[in-house]
């Protein structure tokens, strides 16, 4: 029997649904802004092409089998949503999938430091200036068109704390900014590794984020490492997976040393915790 799995990892939402009559669909009927999806084929005929809410996602082979990782944004608009998968045997099937939004997150307040310009209005506002800035140059990265990783994604720290967690609101005074990534426990000079074989494409330092490598893994997924004391790669650098990349510190816009950890994956900003389950047994 034909068969597609789709696993849409929601904090702890699963639940079985029928995705045609030829074929049997594993997922949640819902899944929550800024979370992410995984989309297997196991048996011929195998998946070929997806297509979710207007937007094609790159398919892929990880393991012997196809696959496909769907980010849901932070700030997508709830509703119910076509999510369409071609076969290799021409079969197109579809399902409506719900993005539910999130509970009203908690907003915490994060001092400017003295060396940005502290609490003033001015300071405010070239942060947030500067933020765009570094987003700009994030979205101009081109991706590879083919995976670079054979490999699970593993945590760029020895132990992964959270101590702030994805989706929160940091407020800066005259903005509340959106907190797509974790802040990870991590000493000044503590070793930050790639959390699996790609290209660097940013390495350089910015004023809100300070110094940050983004590596580009094939297939729109890259993973970027923010507020570092020291690089050790340069852009255009193959890295492998478990390399010293540099080491966390607390440049840019920080109350604190830490490593802020983000995932893209076409363009999204994911919940890394959430993704790294996509690779578990």
């Amino acid at each position: 029997m034909k068969k597609i799995l789709i696993t849409i990892l929601a904090l702890l939402f699963f639940s079985p649904i029928a995705f045609a009559a030829t074929t049997t669909l594993v997922a949640p009927e819902q899944v929550l802004q800024g979370n992410v999806a995984r989309v297997t084929t196991d048996s011929a005929p195998f998946l070929k092409k997806l297509v979710f809410d207007g937007k094609q996602i790159p398919v892929f082979t990880y393991n012997g089998r196809p696959r496909a990782f769907i980010g849901i944004d932070l700030v997508k608009k709830p509703g119910a949503y076509t999510l369409t998968a071609t076969l290799t045997n021409g079969e197109v099937i579809s399902k409506k999938i719900t993005v539910l939004g999130r509970e009203k997150p908690r907003v915490e307040s994060v001092a400017i430091p003295e060396k940005l310009g502290g609490n003033t209005t001015s300071s405010q506002n070239e942060l947030v200036a500067s933020i765009a800035v570094a987003d700009t140059d994030i979205k101009k990265v081109r991706t590879g068109g083919a995976i670079t990783w054979a490999q699970k994604f593993i945590s760029p720290l020895g132990a992964m704390t959270v101590t702030t967690p994805y989706g929160y609101g940091v407020d800066i005074g005259a903005h509340v900014l959106p907190h797509k990534g974790l802040d990870l426990k991590a000493a000044v000079g503590t070793d930050v590794r790639a959390m699996n074989r790609g290209v660097v494409k940013i390495a350089k330092e910015y004023r809100s984020y300070g110094k940050m490598v983004l590596i580009d893994h094939g297939m729109g997924i890259q993973t970027l490492y923010l507020h570092l004391s020291k690089i050790n790669v340069r852009e255009g650098e193959a890295v492998a997976r478990d390399k010293i990349i540099g080491l966390s510190g607390e440049t840019g816009y920080v109350s604190g040393p830490h490593l802020h950890l983000s995932v893209r994956i076409g363009g999204i900003s994911i919940d890394p915790l959430q993704f790294l389950k996509l690779f578990n047994p």
